[in-house]
């Protein structure tokens, strides 16, 4: 088992898309990368930066696709209802005064 320590400075912080290395790239479990807009889970990038550091400091070559992930802003979507309510909406039954829940009820059944 080959074991290869890697300086783990500022892993967090690069972007394993682009290699940009900047603080506020991370927040909390989100990276988001300031300068080509890669999109992953911290931790993950994190990882995938070790990795890349490693196989690069060993000069091991893997030919990876590259996917791009870029986060793109739009204005919201406005949603409309599609379903109607009922004039009257069925209720648990009643008893007295007492809504009873579904677990509570005993019918004659």
């Amino acid at each position: 088992v080959l074991v290869h320590e890697i300086n783990p400075k500022h892993t967090s912080q690069e972007c394993s898309c682009c290699g940009y290395i900047s603080p506020t790239n991370r927040d909390k479990e989100k990276f988001l990368c300031e300068s080509c807009g890669w999109v992953a889970d911290a931790d993950i990038d994190a990882a995938v930066v070790i990795r890349q550091r490693g196989l690069f400091e060993l000069g091991i070559k893997i030919p990876l696709p590259v996917v791009h992930g870029k986060v793109t802003l739009k204005e919201p979507v406005v949603r409309q209802e599609l379903s109607v309510g009922l004039p009257t909406e069925p209720e648990n039954p009643r008893i007295g005064w007492k809504q009873l829940s579904l677990f509570e009820w005993r019918g004659d059944g």
